[in-house]
């Protein structure tokens, strides 16, 4: 007589829309635990804590569950509960929203949701048999889409808080402006990580300008395959152009080239990256899937 078949397995205890809620919102409870405790730490020391703790959480979410919507709905909580957290913060501090986040702390806020889409699409990027169901397929597909839809409205806020509202017009000092590549931010930043001194923030402001519109490309790539190559190329420039141009114009910052092409670079490597990661995928299927988002 054959055993009957036990549905109280976790994965699909897991499964359940209330646990799956639940569970998200204490994981992405301890990401914001996590954020704090790294402040213990000296960049890029912190950095490496924060990657180390949110890729283990994604690793055991999948392999204990194996539902991607469960790890996208983790660290679509652990964002929004500690940009939630930060401006709450500020609120009882007596300070201005617009300051709630500083460009080192949105850098690891992203840092900790990019763990979690990381492991998605690794284990995507490499799956077979009982991980290449129908149903995972489905499941890292509305991963993919909540992930995205979450992360893009908050990234775009972000970005014109940080370049936008938290500038300050200066009437006192005279307009910055570098047109010489490898002078500017690049010449400053550069020689300070070759001699190891990370302080003062020059690894975030280093990886941060480089990586800021990454994920504008890795998504405007995954969403609008069938772009033309002329706005692949001239999205990037007007956007870092009208940056760096808006700093110059309002004297809200220093205009530096080497900013612009960092922005720039940082924007093809997102289209760069999607389009590696669907190679792959076609490697793994034999030739069956030419991306990584199913069809």
């Amino acid at each position: 007589m054959k055993k009957r078949r036990s549905n109280n397995s976790f994965s699909e205890w897991a499964g359940l829309p209330a646990i799956r809620t639940l569970i998200a919102l204490a994981l992405g409870g301890l990401m914001l635990v996590t954020l704090q405790a790294s402040d213990n730490f000296l960049s890029p020391v912190q950095e490496t804590f924060i990657l180390g703790v949110g890729l283990v959480v994604a690793i055991a979410i999948l392999v204990s569950t194996k539902d991607y919507l469960l790890c996208a709905w983790t660290y679509t909580f652990s964002l929004l509960i500690m940009a939630a957290f930060y401006l709450i913060t500020a609120y009882n501090d007596g300070r201005s929203l617009s300051f709630a986040l500083s460009f080192e702390q949105s850098f690891r806020i992203g840092l900790i949701w990019a763990c979690g889409y990381i492991v998605m699409i690794c284990f995507r990027l490499f799956s077979r048999g009982k991980w290449d169901t129908y149903k995972m397929r489905r499941s890292f597909k509305s991963a993919f889409h909540l992930s995205a839809a979450v992360f893009v409205p908050v990234y775009i806020i972000l970005l014109v808080v940080l370049f936008v509202w938290q500038r300050q017009v200066n009437m006192y000092e005279s307009r910055s402006l570098n047109l010489i590549p490898f002078h500017g931010a690049f010449a400053i930043y550069w020689p300070e990580l070759l001699n190891g001194n990370f302080r003062n923030g020059i690894f975030i402001q280093f990886f941060g300008n480089l990586l800021i519109f990454t994920p504008l490309g890795y998504f405007f790539a995954a969403y609008f395959p069938q772009v033309r190559r002329a706005t692949w190329l001239l999205l990037p420039i007007l956007l870092a152009g009208c940056i760096e141009i808006s700093q110059y114009a309002l004297n809200t910052g220093k205009s530096d080239i080497d900013d612009f092409w960092m922005n720039v670079v940082g924007f093809y490597m997102g289209v760069g990256i999607l389009r590696f990661l669907g190679w792959i995928r076609k490697k793994v299927s034999s030739g069956k899937e030419k991306s990584i988002l199913p069809k």
